[in-house]
């Protein structure tokens, strides 16, 4: 055990520092009485497991794909966000909301997953040259320690959204603070890949005399 132990401090520091910003989604998720507290997990286990895999040939598509490209998942939580604020101003009746909610709960985990994979900038950058640069022993503990870590961020950001005024005002305004979230969230995913200039770019295409 002593000999993992530097790994498994690694690992868990890694997690941690890659994953800071995660806690405020999955507590912006857990608030939300849409979401099944179930798919927010399975969502996130998704994401954060989707990340792991795609760095551990990332050394190969890093040299290959420019960061920019993979900054334009941010319009992932862009769009997730602007469907959530036009959901706001439906005046659907509650037997068709019902439905609907009933339909959506089959992919609310994919949402979650979605949100994560775009905002794994960091993971990637972090994981990448931490997996290549260990044996694959190593490799198969970092992954069971982030498998336990998912689960520990779980249970903190259930237990922050449930302090009494955390609790009030979420209950009360979580539903309009998501898709604003994931709006900002997308904006600055984009800004901090630099993948504006793409926007920039296509613009000046049709600005071309």
């Amino acid at each position: 055990m002593e000999i993992y132990l530097p790994s498994i401090i690694l690992a868990i520091t890694t997690f941690a520092l890659t994953n800071i910003d995660d806690l405020m989604i999955l507590s912006m998720y857990f608030s939300n009485p849409a979401y099944k507290k179930s798919n927010v997990v399975i969502g996130q286990y998704l994401g954060v497991m989707t990340l792991v895999i795609i760095s551990l040939s990332g050394f190969i598509l890093g040299k290959v794909v420019e960061p920019r490209w993979i900054g334009l998942l941010g319009i992932i939580p862009i769009v997730l966000g602007l469907k959530g604020i036009i959901a706001l101003f439906k005046s659907d009746n509650d037997e068709t909301q019902n439905a609907e909610g009933a339909s959506k709960t089959k992919i609310q985990y994919l949402n979650v997953a979605l949100v994560t994979i775009a905002n794994g900038g960091d993971n990637l950058g972090v994981y990448t040259p931490l997996f290549a640069s260990n044996s694959l022993t190593t490799i198969m503990l970092f992954v069971i320690v982030f498998m336990v870590m998912i689960a520990v961020w779980c249970v903190l950001a259930f237990y922050f959204v449930k302090h009494p005024f955390v609790e009030k005002v979420l209950g009360k305004y979580g539903h309009i603070i998501l898709p604003v979230f994931l709006i900002a969230l997308g904006i600055w995913i984009l800004a901090e890949s630099k993948s504006f200039s793409f926007f920039v770019l296509i613009a000046s295409r049709f600005n071309y005399p």
